[in-house]
């Protein structure tokens, strides 16, 4: 059936294309024909026209005859008037007379033939003339009579059109074969014209080919020294790379041996530590106590020892520095090729050398094309400023052109700064949402109801304060938790150098503007120094401050303390925000992280300062019967951090 249906629609389609394509030739023979009678129809004009100049061009030519005879002739009767009126002269004689009288009586012959010749043509005209008018009435008459042929439908004007119409196509035929012979003679005469120039064209043709062939000759041999001298870089790159392998295994054997060396000086150290301890606990258990002269011993002694752990530790700090220069470099390296292997950081640096010069090459042009485009802008720009400048009466004109730019510029910025808080706000709003949808996630697991909730634009606000609710009850637990496992029994004297160290770095972060309020807030209780030890593990983390009993932060209970000061900086910031640039806020974010950077190592450093003043305290407290072995233990321990230093570079 959809064959049918689809081979009834292809002969539908056919037969659409055959009937446009029937009307299509029946219009093209009607122009055909509209062409043609149209050409002979000025062929015909052009006949009669050319006739009818003739005709005139002959009756002026007969005109000019007729007025020539008529002055000839009246010429001449004025001549022979003129001797009749002056009468006969007496110097003349009878003869002379009979003469003239016979010259008059000719000349009078001839102009009564003349006259009469005139009046026969005159009379000749007049009876055309009327001839004419009544061959134009006649022709009016039978103009109004008759009736044309094509209105007509008879068998005589039925056939008399088929037989155009049969002129008419044999017409066309006939033109249509008149221009294909001429298309076949232009096709000869071309073949003819290449015939003589072919084998011209074929020794050119071979010539070209001889050319190709010595080209392709010499190709061949700039491909022969271009492998070659592949070959030889390639030979190059690989000697390279065997003196960069042979380099870095000598590097790798002179760190191992620094390595090894600076392990043997630390066990050495700590053999003699260990040594001198013993001694001197026997030196002690033995004489009870020193004179003068054995504290002197080891006083000296033991100052030999600081000396030699000083001077190790240097050693091991140097060596340490090139190491970390060296891999430093390395890094850089890498970070600035985007590769880790050595064979492959080789090859991205040769290979960036013809990179390098292409953009040289096409810095140049665009400089030149730059300065180019600068010199027109500046021409064009000068032409406009003489063209604003040079009208008549342009001042007022010159003022509100003025001021229309002055309010374009304004309405430019304020768009502008409209698209800007646009976008940070879009930007905000798309974080917060973010934010809570995230906060939703991770409360799911312990909200009590357990209710899903959906984070959508209508239902944002009512997650987060179900979110706030949670976290609320989850602190009230936390606080009771912690008050119940925070006895005085736990706290002893190591925990109060922990709380020491843990005191130091909360004071150090509270100072920290994004940390305000996290330590004095009720996310941290007393009890515990987890989130202490957090803090200090990552200082950058952003902690908000929930309300307490009464339903409000730390935060509005500062800004009620102060006045509400804070409303008025806010709206400050609101203001100012306006006016912010892009330059603006990448120079205040990279002062911030500077301040964060400054504030972190400032925090690290007390944090090494407070716990190198404890260890010195508890030195301190020993007596004197065992300040060798606290000194001795102290510079123990030096070694100890020392090697705890080395050993993530050893790994």
């Amino acid at each position: 059936m959809q064959a049918r249906q689809e081979s009834a629609l292809r002969r539908m389609e056919q037969d659409y294309d055959s009937r446009m394509e029937e009307q299509v030739e029946d219009l093209r023979d009607k122009m055909r024909l509209l062409q043609v009678d149209r050409k002979s129809n000025i062929d015909l004009l052009e006949s009669s026209k050319q006739t009818n100049k003739d005709y005139i061009r002959q009756l002026k030519n007969e005109n000019r005859d007729l007025r020539k005879a008529l002055a000839d002739l009246k010429r001449s009767t004025s001549s022979a008037g003129g001797p009749q009126g002056i009468g006969p002269s007496p110097a003349v004689g009878g003869g002379g007379l009979a003469d003239e009288a016979e010259e008059i009586a000719s000349a009078m012959r001839h102009l009564n033939k003349v006259r009469k010749q005139h009046d026969d043509i005159r009379h000749r005209v007049q009876s055309q003339s009327t001839l004419l008018e009544e061959l134009k009435d006649v022709v009016k008459d039978l103009e109004l009579e008759s009736k044309k042929p094509s209105l007509e439908d008879t068998p005589e004007t039925r056939k008399i059109r088929m037989l155009e119409n049969r002129l008419d196509k044999a017409m066309i035929k006939f033109n249509e074969a008149q221009s294909i012979r001429k298309t076949y003679e232009q096709i000869v005469k071309r073949l003819k014209d290449e015939r003589i120039g072919f084998d011209n064209q074929l020794a050119a043709i071979e010539r070209a080919l001889a050319a190709k062939q010595h080209d392709y000759e010499e190709l061949g041999l700039l491909s022969a020294d271009a492998s070659h001298a592949r070959e030889t870089i390639l030979m190059e790159l690989e000697k390279a790379r065997s003196q960069h392998e042979d380099e870095k295994r000598h590097r790798e054997k002179e760190l191992r041996e620094k390595q090894q060396y600076v392990k043997i000086r630390l066990e050495m150290t700590n053999r003699l530590d260990e040594r001198e301890k013993h001694k001197g606990a026997v030196v002690t258990r033995e004489s009870g106590d020193l004179n003068f002269e054995g504290e002197s011993q080891l006083k000296a002694s033991l100052m030999a020892t600081m000396m030699q752990q000083g001077v190790a530790g240097e050693e091991k700090k140097e060596h340490r520095s090139k190491i970390d220069i060296f891999e430093s470099a390395f890094r850089k390296i890498k970070e600035a090729t985007g590769v880790s292997d050595v064979n492959e950081v080789i090859q991205k640096i040769t290979s960036q050398e013809s990179t390098t010069d292409n953009l040289l090459n096409l810095s140049k042009e665009n400089q030149a094309r730059l300065e180019r485009l600068q010199a027109e802008h500046a021409v064009l720009k000068a032409r406009v400023e003489e063209l604003k400048y040079s009208g008549s009466g342009g001042g007022h004109r010159r003022k509100l052109v003025d001021d229309h730019e002055q309010n374009l510029v304004l309405a430019s910025t304020k768009l502008e700064r409209a698209k800007l808080k646009y976008e940070r706000l879009a930007k905000v709003l798309i974080g917060v949402k973010a934010g809570v949808e995230h906060l939703v996630d991770k409360m799911e697991s312990v909200r009590e109801d357990d209710q899903v909730i959906a984070v959508t634009d209508e239902t944002i606000v009512e997650a987060f304060q179900e979110s706030e609710i949670t976290l609320t009850h989850l602190l009230s637990q936390i606080k009771l938790v912690g008050a119940a496992h925070s006895t005085p029994s736990m706290i002893d004297s190591s925990a109060m150098g922990q709380q020491k160290k843990l005191d130091g770095a909360r004071a150090a972060m509270a100072r920290r503007p994004s940390l305000k309020n996290v330590t004095g807030s009720n996310l941290i209780p007393e009890g515990l120094g987890l989130d202490a030890d957090i803090l200090v593990a990552r200082p950058f983390n952003q902690r908000i401050a929930l309300p307490g009993t009464d339903g409000l932060t730390a935060e509005e209970l500062e800004m009620d303390d102060t006045g509400g000061a804070g409303a008025n900086g806010a709206i400050l910031l609101d203001d100012m925000e306006e006016a912010l640039s892009r330059d603006r806020v990448k120079r205040a974010s990279s002062q911030v992280i500077m301040a964060q950077d400054k504030k972190k190592k400032r925090v690290l450093k007390k944090k090494f300062k407070e716990s190198g003043n404890d260890s010195s305290d508890e030195e301190g407290g020993v007596g004197p019967a065992g300040s060798s072995g606290n000194v001795l233990g102290s510079g123990t321990n030096q070694v100890d951090g020392s090697s705890r230093g080395l050993s993530p570079k050893k790994k």
